[in-house]
C-alpha cells in the first residue's frame, strides 16, 4: 500500500485545500493509494476507505510555531506521536509518500524502516533550506522528489547535501480548452490572475501594469480571482490595499474553485502570473495552458520550466513597465494571442497532463519499491 501524508495545514479538499491536495487527488484518483491528512471533505470524491484522517495533526497545526522551536529529540518524539496511528498501519513493502515535510521524513525514518516500508519525500517548496545538517544527513538516505528542477538545484546548494536519488515530477493540470472562436476581435480582451492574494504573488505589480495600460488607453480589462488563503473570501491588509489602489479596468471576483474558477479563467484571453518570489512551479500557469490561454509570467523560480514548451512570455519580476509591455503585445495582436494559445494547449497535452504526471509518479514507485 502507498500512503500519502499531507501536511497538517493542507486539507484534502477541492475547496479548502491547496496545490498539494490537488496534485494528490489528480494523480491518485484512478489508483488505490490512500491519503493521510488532518482533515478532508467529500469534494474530491474519494471513498472513505481511501482516507485516513489523523486528528492529532490538527493539534500539531494549532501549535505549529511552538513545535518548530522544540529541541531536536523532543521535536522528533512529537512528530512521531502525531502520526502514530499511521505508522502502525505500515507493512513490509509499503511506501509512505510524505509531502513537503522534511522534518517528518527525518523523524519517521527509523520507524518506517523497521516496519519494512519506504519513505519518499516530495518537496513542493523550499522547506529543505530550514533543515539542520543532522536532518539533511538522514534525508540523504531516502528518495526525494521535487516539483521542479529549480527546487532540486536549490537543495544541492545545502552544505551537507549528498543525495544521488533525487527525481523531478512536475505538477499537472486538467482543464477543457476554450472553443476555437474564443478570441473575438470585437470583444474587449481580458487579463486574468488566479491565486492567493498575498504580496509574494505580485498582484500589486499587475495592477500597476493595468494602470499603465489604462493611461495609454489600451482597451483591456483585468479580473483578479482569489482570497487571502485557500477557501477564504476574507479581507487582509494587502487585499484592502489592492482594492483601494486598483485602476478602473480591474475587478475582483473573490475566491473561486472548481467549475466556477475554470469558467472565469476560460472566459479570459491572457493569464498573468506576476510573482515576485522564487515560485517553485505554480499550477495556475499549467491550468491556463490547458485552457489555451497565453501566459505572461515573471522569470523567477521554476516558472520558466512550466513555460519552456511554449505558450508563455517571461518578464522580469517587480517590473510593471515590462509586464505592461508584454501584456500589450498580446492585447493588440489577436493572431499572436491565438498562436500562443494553441502552443499552450500542445504544451499542456504533451508535458503537463495528469496522465503524464501519473506515469512519472509510477516510474518513481517502481524504482523505490
Amino acid at each position: 500500500m502507498i500512503y500519502h501524508l499531507l501536511t497538517e495545514n493542507e486539507c484534502f479538499s477541492a475547496i479548502e485545500g491547496g496545490a498539494i491536495a490537488r496534485w494528490v487527488a489528480n494523480v491518485l484518483r484512478p489508483l488505490q493509494d490512500r491519503v493521510a491528512c488532518a482533515a478532508a471533505d467529500t469534494s474530491y470524491n474519494f471513498s472513505e476507505h481511501r482516507l485516513k484522517r489523523i486528528p492529532s495533526l490538527m493539534t500539531l497545526r494549532k501549535y505549529s510555531r511552538l513545535v518548530r522551536a522544540l529541541p531536536a529529540p523532543v521535536l522528533k518524539y512529537t512528530l512521531q506521536s502525531s502520526v502514530e496511528a499511521l505508522i502502525s498501519c505500515l507493512r513490509p513493502g509499503d511506501v509512505l509518500w510524505i509531502h513537503n515535510r522534511p522534518d517528518f521524513a527525518w523523524a519517521l525514518f527509523d520507524h518506517v524502516r523497521r516496519a519494512g516500508a519506504t519513505i519518499v519525500l516530495h518537496m513542493h517548496n523550499s522547506h529543505l533550506l530550514r533543515c539542520t545538517s543532522d536532518q539533511i544527513q538522514v534525508l540523504n538516505r531516502l528518495p526525494i522528489v521535487f516539483c521542479s528542477s529549480y527546487l532540486l538545484k536549490e537543495a544541492s546548494t545545502l552544505r551537507a547535501w549528498d543525495n544521488p536519488t533525487c527525481k523531478v515530477i512536475y505538477n499537472g493540470a486538467c482543464c477543457p480548452p476554450r472553443s476555437a472562436g474564443a478570441n473575438d476581435s470585437d470583444r474587449e480582451p481580458t487579463v486574468v490572475f488566479a491565486g492567493r492574494l498575498v504580496p509574494e504573488k505580485g498582484v500589486h505589480i499587475l495592477l500597476e501594469a493595468m494602470s499603465i495600460l489604462e493611461q495609454e488607453k489600451v482597451r483591456v480589462s483585468c479580473t483578479i480571482i482569489g482570497g487571502a488563503w485557500f477557501g477564504s473570501t476574507g479581507k487582509s491588509h494587502y487585499i484592502t490595499s489592492l482594492r483601494r489602489t486598483a485602476p478602473a479596468n480591474a475587478r475582483f471576483a473573490g475566491y473561486l474553485t472548481g467549475d466556477a474558477l475554470i469558467r472565469e479563467v476560460a472566459a479570459a484571453d491572457i493569464f498573468c502570473c506576476p510573482s515576485v518570489w522564487q515560485e517553485p512551479f505554480p499550477m495556475s500557469n499549467l491550468e491556463a495552458l490547458a485552457v489555451g490561454l497565453p501566459v505572461v509570467a515573471s522569470r523567477v523560480g521554476g516558472i520558466p520550466e512550466g513555460l519552456q514548451y511554449g505558450g508563455g512570455i517571461l518578464v522580469p519580476p517587480n517590473d510593471p513597465v515590462a509586464l505592461a509591455a508584454a501584456l500589450r503585445s498580446l492585447i493588440v495582436d489577436i493572431e499572436l494571442r491565438t498562436r500562443m494559445g494553441s502552443e499552450a494547449v500542445r504544451a499542456h497535452r504533451n508535458h503537463f497532463s495528469w496522465d503524464k504526471i501519473r506515469n512519472d509518479y509510477n516510474a518513481v514507485l517502481q524504482e523505490v519499491r
